[in-house]
């Protein structure tokens, strides 16, 4: 609820820059509101999270997510990197059509703004998220994080209006 207006072109036209680069282009974003006055979606304030838990663990965003959930979950196919899909044997891709023939897109290098974008994973592993959601939080009886925490995790945070597209999509509430 930082009232940033949503522009993704600033980060996904332009790949090729850091994340470093794509947080201090955020600052240039007109609100869209006051300051915790509504919800607006905005993928750079996920990228901001996740590069903040990476300065307090002192591991990157990449590291952090493998260390702290894909290996303790099992999850050992999935990726924080959009373009190991270029080198995975089994991969689903985009598709669109080109002078009248269906034809598969090259995956999108969308990693500068990793923590709202790019994990890449398939329906085994997410089958292990969901399992640990499911769980209370714990993998193999052991806890991946505080139940509070994760009871946190599955409370609504912000009760979207009727007035907004997403408060058409999910009418009773968006958890996040």
């Amino acid at each position: 609820r930082v009232g940033a207006r949503r522009l993704d072109q600033h980060w996904y036209q332009q790949s090729r820059s850091s994340r470093t680069d794509v947080l201090a282009r955020t600052i240039e974003l007109h609100p869209a509101a006051p300051f915790r006055s509504r919800f607006t979606y905005n993928n750079s304030m996920y990228l901001a999270a996740g590069e903040l838990a990476a300065s307090i663990s002192g591991k990157s965003w990449d590291e952090l997510v493998k260390d702290r959930l894909f290996v303790p979950l099992g999850m050992n196919s999935s990726s924080t990197r959009s373009l190991d899909l270029t080198t995975a044997a089994n991969r689903a891709l985009g598709h669109t059509v080109v002078e009248g023939k269906l034809s598969s897109e090259a995956p999108t290098d969308i990693d500068n703004c990793g923590p709202a974008t790019s994990i890449v994973s398939n329906a085994h592993d997410m089958a292990r998220w969901v399992q640990w959601q499911l769980s209370a939080g714990r993998s193999e009886g052991d806890p991946l994080l505080p139940k509070a925490i994760h009871q946190e995790m599955h409370t609504p945070q912000i009760v979207v209006t009727p007035t907004t597209q997403l408060a058409k999509m999910f009418p009773d509430k968006h958890t996040l």
